[in-house]
């Protein structure tokens, strides 16, 4: 894979080769150069597409994780090498770092078919900069799958010893038990000089290595000179590194000559030789006893040259996963890979400098002469170093060639939380000089264990341990400035510690250890509610205060800030707490965000504060204010500045609720009347506001909503609101659960969502309590009863304001009310109130009573329902009796409410409108005449007046229809009657004249029933009935009864003018 516009043409190039790879062969028209910028982690000929008849395999990519931790993965899918059928996967992974700095990225085979063999492994940035990893040689675990890694090199790597032999000019001539070689690491790991025959070298560059220790020729494995490091390989660990100077007395050429060995048994060598030729040969053995051999060419060094060798080596379990490298003043001259069993062997012992390790035994390819030679700047380290890592210590140089003595920790005495404080560190010599240290392991801490640390003038490697406590890796320098930050104020006293020197060892004094003051940076003071977690003042809103209520203990937090707003972690010590309070909005805050007046200061007592936070205890603030601040006063005592500081954000304190009451003036009262009611807030005149009665929150006597109720409560300013207030119905007032509110009283925290808006709930949800007074459950008040009835009833028919007996002609529309004042009818006085009268309607004729129970159908009981007594009709019938009686001219319905428990009546008429009910007849009288003529038979409607029948000459609306008269007898088949209509109760039945002419009688009845034929006392009967049975009366005397139907005879030309009885025609002239 190639980073950024490839010009080489390397894809052209099939065939694998060792790095650096060279620019591809020609071809026309395509670019041609030496490959740069180039990661290879399978290059070899692979087919990752459809050549070579291949199917499924295919190369992806993706982008995975989250930034700042992103990695760029791209795999090679089920490819394979060309020309063969075996399939496998790898991928390589880019791992995100920040901008400007090098990144790691990774290769991963999985396990399969691929060794690797065949393929070149590496990076190659240019020609000249390059790295191979592999080249023709099987490195991938077919078992395991294999990964490796590539990393930027560590600016300063932590090293696992360190052997300066500065010391060695001080070593006397006779070896001292438990004689030390300082390790200047920090890891402790002290040496040891062993043999009388080292001593220091002579001549040396003081620039370069300084002092150094010098070993005698010896060729005898019984004869031991060297500098014991007093660590083991496996020590180190399965992967290691060690570097070092060494300046041989002969030229490299001459003969072999022992670097360092650990080897306690022949067989299982660990070491570096030099044999002649000037071949290095480093060897290892596993925990098998399998012997693995690096060696590089021959090099050419003159005697007394100082050259700079390295060596490193990393045992991994499985096929070729064990690399050795030897490095030679800084450039990598020998790498190979092999199979291992993953582990040392376990017989190593001490790593000897310039000698055999074990007197008499002399390791399987190495030599028992001494290195014959100077030796200097040992180092060790855990891990496989590379060839830039080699050379850094290759061109690390020393001012100073004395030892450490101690450290000299440098601050100035005072610090403070509010910022990083300045920590300088310098590594010191017997003399206080400065000694500069090279991936030593320094660490550092501080009592109390409170802070951390970071690097402001240093080029080592700082990490953080723990709180307090950092680890620092020297990078050549023998001054550091670190910065320690802390939230905690307070006395600090900071410690070192690298292989047991300290700022309290050799010559250091009282001076080199100083106390830091951290002082705390509290700039002001804020409140908040308490919550879990605690309130964070670098969270927008946290400095939220909630309505409280009146009478109710709550508590709050407090924080102390920073100028910068944030929390001031240092802080400890105790304020006082109280709370400004108004019962008006819109006051003045001056500088500390306090009112510039108050109605009322309210004590919140002490509060204490530890690491910048504080808990006020239970307050109460015992009556209602529309805008509450906190204030915070310190003392100059405890904050060196007197600092005062009210919260921020204010909060109402509310009342927790109206009492609602009522005066009627009397245990019950008229529906409309006007009564008071009083909504009383409990905190007197702290309460300055308008409640609002919500008559959809009473309830009635029966528990439903209740009927009109007109009226409201007036703003005040003494803390009870009293109101007039009219109800329009009957029954009781039930005011509920806040049926009287004020919703604008916490305008400081409804706007802000610092309570619930829209409730007036007093248990608090989140903290939050309803932004609304509410008021209790009261009542019932009074007992309320209708003002009067009043009485609407209209009676008609359907002719002229009469109706006959027996007629169902009859219309009513009757509503009996019971009102309020103001003529609501009260639509509780119903069925459920106790109360009710009981209603009557009777009949009235001009003040006589008149049974009502004649009308048919009956009426409908009296019933009391929302408020009313209704009664309608469209076809209602005075019922006739056996004998005519009447007539009722002024036939009305009467209504009274009797028995009504508040003596509550009919204000008004208590009659409704009035009709005439009469008894009335049909009557048809003879009639003769010429048989050349039509014949008029008089009838006439009547009634009974109570003394006789009179005309009816209301009756303009009776009809009779043709068929309804019954011809029988005579002449009866020669004539036809037609049909009559009365006017004023009068009209004449036509009989037309006989055709043929003939004379003779007709009898004519009049069928006014509903079936079958007429009831007419004649001898033969028939019509069709007329439907108006109310008009039959006792006609004939072939019955009694008032059922019959009216009958006569007409007769055409029987009788002359002169015998005639009546007038036929009478003309006036």
């Amino acid at each position: 894979m190639a980073f950024g516009n490839d010009v080489s043409g390397f894809h052209r190039t099939y065939v694998p080769t060792a790095l650096p790879a060279a620019a591809p062969g020609s071809l026309s028209g395509c670019p041609r150069a030496v490959p740069e910028r180039v990661i290879l982690a399978y290059w070899t000929d692979i087919v990752a597409g459809t050549a070579n008849s291949t199917t499924g395999a295919s190369v992806r990519y993706e982008l995975l994780g989250t930034a700042p931790n992103r990695r760029f993965v791209i795999s090679w899918v089920n490819v394979k090498l060309y020309g063969k059928k075996d399939r496998f996967n790898f991928q390589i992974v880019l791992w995100e770092s920040a901008s400007g700095t090098d990144s790691e990225f990774t290769y991963r085979y999985t396990s399969g078919s691929s060794t690797g063999t065949g393929a070149t492994v590496g990076v190659q940035v240019s020609a000249t900069d390059y790295t191979q990893y592999a080249f023709n040689q099987a490195f991938i675990d077919t078992t395991n799958g294999t990964a490796i890694r590539w990393y930027p090199i560590a600016v300063s790597p932590a090293q696992v010893g360190e052997y300066r032999l500065d010391e060695a000019s001080g070593w006397p001539v006779t070896p001292a038990s438990g004689e030390q070689v300082i390790d200047s690491s920090g890891a402790g790991r002290f040496g040891r000089r062993i043999g009388t025959s080292v001593a220091a070298p002579s001549g040396l560059s003081s620039a370069q290595v300084c002092a150094g220790a010098t070993v005698a020729s010896n060729t005898a494995n019984t004869a031991i000179s060297a500098v014991d490091l007093r660590q083991t390989p496996n020590e180190i660990g399965n992967s290691g590194s060690m570097t070092f100077w060494y300046r041989s007395t002969e030229a490299w050429s001459g003969g072999a000559k022992t670097l360092f060995d650990a080897t306690t048994v022949a067989a299982t060598p660990f070491h570096l030789t030099k044999f002649s030729g000037g071949v290095l040969r480093f060897s290892l053995a596993d925990s098998a006893g399998t012997v693995r051999t690096l060696e590089t060419a021959a090099q050419s060094f003159a005697a007394n040259t100082w050259v700079h060798v390295g060596v490193s080596w990393f045992v991994l379990a499985g096929t070729n996963q064990t690399v050795m490298q030897i490095f030679v003043n800084g450039a990598r001259l020998a790498f190979a890979r092999s199979t291992t069993t993953g582990t040392l062997n376990a017989s190593l012992g001490t790593i000897y400098f310039g000698d055999n390790r074990t007197s008499g035994v002399t390791a399987s390819n190495g030599t028992p002469n001494s290195g014959y030679g100077d030796f200097d700047e040992i180092r060790l380290y855990n891990f496989d170093i590379s060839a830039g890592q080699s050379l850094r210590d290759r061109n690390l140089t020393r001012s100073n060639c004395s030892p450490l003595d101690h450290f000299y920790i440098l601050h100035a005495g005072s610090g403070s939380v509010c910022q990083a404080n300045r920590v300088t560190i310098r590594a010191h010599d017997l003399n206080h000089n400065p000694v500069s240290l090279v991936g030593s392991v320094m660490s550092i801490s501080a009592s109390p264990a409170v802070g951390s640390w970071s690097a402001s003038g240093a080029t080592g490697s700082l990490t953080n341990t723990g709180p307090g406590a950092a680890s620092y890796i020297w990078n050549n320098e023998s001054e550091i400035v670190l910065t320690y930050s802390t939230s905690q104020a307070g006395n600090v006293n900071f410690a070192v510690l690298s292989g047991g020197i300290s700022e309290n060892s050799g010559s250091s004094d009282a001076s080199h250890d100083q106390q830091m003051v951290v002082g705390s940076c509290v700039s002001s003071f804020n409140a908040c509610e308490v919550s879990s977690p605690v309130c964070d003042p670098a969270s927008s809103g946290y400095q939220r205060l909630f309505t409280k209520l009146a009478g109710t203990a709550f508590v709050l937090d407090a924080v102390a800030l920073k100028s910068n707003g944030s929390l001031e972690s240092g802080f400890s010590g105790a304020l006082t707490l109280d709370f400004l309070a108004n019962t008006a909005t819109g006051v003045g805050l001056d500088a500390s965000n306090c009112p510039v007046s108050s109605s009322a200061t309210i004590s919140g007592g002490a509060i204490t504060f530890a690491s910048g936070r504080g808990r006020s205890a239970n307050v109460t603030i015992p009556t209602a204010y529309r805008d509450v601040r906190a204030r915070l006063s310190c003392s100059a005592a405890v904050c060196g500045s007197a600092i005062t500081a009210c919260s921020s954000d204010n909060f109402a304190v509310r009342p927790a609720a109206f009492a609602v009451t009522a005066n009627l003036g009397g245990s019950k009262l008229q529906a409309g009347r006007t009564f008071s009611m009083t909504a009383d807030s409990g905190v007197g005149a702290q309460y300055a506001g308008t409640p609002v009665l919500d008559a959809s929150k009473f309830r009635d006597h029966a528990g439903n909503a209740i009927g009109t109720l007109v009226g409201s409560l007036p703003a005040t300013t003494t803390g009870s609101s009293t109101g007039n207030f009219a109800y329009h119905d009957v029954g009781t007032l039930s005011p509920q659960t806040d049926a009287v509110t004020d919703a604008t009283y916490t305008a400081v925290d409804s706007g802000s969502g610092d309570c619930v808006v829209g409730s007036a709930t007093n248990v608090a949800s989140g903290g939050k309590f309803g932004c609304n007074i509410g008021s209790t459950a009261a009542g019932p008040f009074g007992r309320f009863y209708p003002d009067h009835f009043t009485y609407v009833a209209t009676l008609s028919s359907t002719c002229s304001g009469f109706a006959y007996m027996d007629q169902p002609s009859i219309s009513l529309a009757l509503s009996l009310e019971a009102r309020s004042a103001n003529e609501t009818v009260t639509q509780r006085y119903t069925s459920g109130y106790g109360f009710l009268g009981t209603a009557s309607i009777t009949g009235d004729n001009a003040g006589s009573v008149v049974d009502v129970a004649r009308l048919s159908p009956a009426l409908p009981a009296a019933t009391w329902s929302a408020g009313k007594v209704t009664m309608n009709s469209s076809a209602l019938a005075f019922t006739r009796t056996a004998a005519p009686d009447g007539a009722y001219e002024a036939f009305a319905l009467k209504a009274a409410v009797i028995a009504e428990p508040d003596g509550v009546v009919i204000s008004g008429t208590t009659l409704s409108s009035s009709i005439k009910i009469r008894h009335g007849r049909l009557r048809l009288s003879n009639r003769y005449g010429s048989e050349n003529a039509d014949l008029l038979l008089p009838i006439q409607a009547e009634y009974w007046t109570g003394k006789s029948w009179a005309i009816n000459a209301l009756d303009s609306c009776t009809t009779l229809p043709a068929n309804s008269f019954a011809l029988s007898g005579g002449i009866s088949a020669n004539t036809s009657a037609s049909a009559v209509t009365l006017a004023a109760g009068l009209g004449n039945l036509r009989l037309l004249k006989p055709t043929p002419v003939t004379t003779g009688s007709v009898d004519i009845a009049v069928h006014l029933g509903s079936t079958g034929s007429d009831q007419s006392c004649l001898a033969t009967h028939g019509g069709t009935g007329a439907q108006k049975p109310w008009l039959r009366s006792r006609n004939g005397s072939c019955a009694a009864s008032y059922d019959r139907d009216p009958a006569a005879r007409g007769t055409f030309g029987v009788y002359s003018p002169e015998t005639r009885k009546r007038v036929h025609v009478r003309e006036m002239f």
